[in-house]
């Protein structure tokens, strides 16, 4: 992975009093990256960027936005009740955060963890994999089989992650700083790029578009009473 720019929307207000605001998928053309925001209303609907240089070439109120909203992917009931099933293995919630495995219908282990899922689990060489958020979240892999760890990382909120060339992408935050990672399927960090800004799990950009992620994280200030969050764009190549 390589940081290629970052833009801070200089030339336009985009400083909001919430992460909620900033919602939003980007779409690539020959030579810029559109920013098409689809949470809370903005105001600014579309952003767009020099592919090279991260350059601001455009804002328009009005946007034509062709990718999938995230209001549209898999609803919050389907994430905390359906079951996921894999040929002869089932694997349903188990309590509030806990997750039980069954082949044909025998119980084969038991898991809790920390969080609500916020991710489909889907099944890669033997192991699923998925991500959690709310009241702390992680990103894991556990063996279809057995139920061990394959990794487990900490993240504060994983509601997307990329499968892309054998490698998973996520996003971590501390209160200060975010990182981008790159790891195997096993959880070996292969590369890792601290970024500037806290990401906001699921209220904020996280996206694959071709062969560039694009990511927004915000820095918070204090303005009286209020406090506002300031945007940052980031154009990293995979």
């Amino acid at each position: 992975m390589k940081l290629l720019w970052q833009n801070r929307f200089e030339g336009f207000d985009l400083v909001r009093t919430s992460p909620l605001y900033y919602q939003a998928t980007v779409e690539k053309t020959k030579d810029a990256i559109m920013c098409n925001f689809c949470g809370v209303d903005v105001g600014v609907k579309s952003v767009s960027f020099d592919v090279i240089n991260g350059q601001l070439l455009a804002h328009s109120m009005y946007a034509k936005n062709n990718k999938k909203h995230r209001s549209e992917q898999p609803t919050s009931y389907h994430l905390s009740c359906d079951d996921f099933i894999f040929g002869e293995y089932t694997i349903s919630h188990h309590g509030e955060w806990g997750y039980a495995c069954k082949k044909n219908g025998q119980l084969l282990w038991k898991k809790s963890l920390k969080g609500y899922l916020y991710t489909e689990i889907v099944l890669n060489n033997g192991n699923i994999v998925f991500g959690t958020a709310g009241q702390g979240g992680h990103f894991y892999s556990l063996n279809l089989e057995k139920g061990e760890f394959v990794f487990d990382f900490n993240t504060r909120g994983t509601s997307t992650f990329f499968d892309v060339n054998q490698n998973y992408y996520f996003c971590s935050t501390d209160k200060k700083n975010s990182q981008i990672l790159r790891i195997d399927y096993d959880g070996n960090i292969l590369e890792t790029i601290e970024v500037e800004g806290v990401y906001y799990d699921y209220e904020c950009l996280f996206d694959i578009c071709e062969d560039l992620l694009c990511v927004m994280t915000l820095k918070k200030r204090r303005k009286g009473n209020l406090e506002l969050f300031e945007p940052i764009f980031h154009c990293i190549q995979l």
